[in-house]
């Protein structure tokens, strides 16, 4: 199996779904710069002290921040039919990932699985925007 990469008009959130692990390895790229230069933009970050210090938090919170990220990027995608349960995830504004990914079967279970024990419990809190930006907050600052 193959994992699906699809492409959306500019009216869609994403405007592809990716289409091998490269497009994936790609696309984490650009999420961790997000990350970082979202984390230099605050104050406490900052304040922690040397640039070695502030990369040894990063290397130990990259994982939860972005997953948090992806996790809120699930509006206005293609739901499972009979389902509010969403088909794929966004991994940025370019690019998406579909649970029945046909390049990967295992990265199918890892949608599958960020959808149903992150994306899913989140939206059922109705979080809004600055709630997720304080639990981005606690994420970094009280790994």
């Amino acid at each position: 199996m193959t994992a699906t990469v699809a492409k959306a008009n500019d009216n869609d959130v994403c405007s592809s779904l990716a289409r091998s692990v490269s497009d994936v390895v790609q696309a984490m790229r650009t999420l961790l710069i997000h990350v970082t230069n979202w984390a230099r933009q605050l104050p406490e970050f900052i304040g922690l002290g040397p640039a070695s210090t502030q990369a040894d938090v990063l290397r130990q919170t990259w994982m939860d921040l972005v997953t948090a990220f992806v996790a809120m990027q699930h509006e206005d995608q293609a739901a499972v039919e009979g389902s509010d349960k969403p088909k794929r995830i966004s991994l940025g504004p370019q690019l998406a990932l579909d649970r029945d990914c046909h390049f990967s079967t295992e990265l199918g279970r890892v949608v599958g699985r960020l959808i149903n024990e992150v994306v899913m419990p989140l939206r059922r809190l109705q979080l809004t925007e600055v709630d997720m930006a304080c639990v981005r907050g606690l994420l970094l600052l009280c790994p």
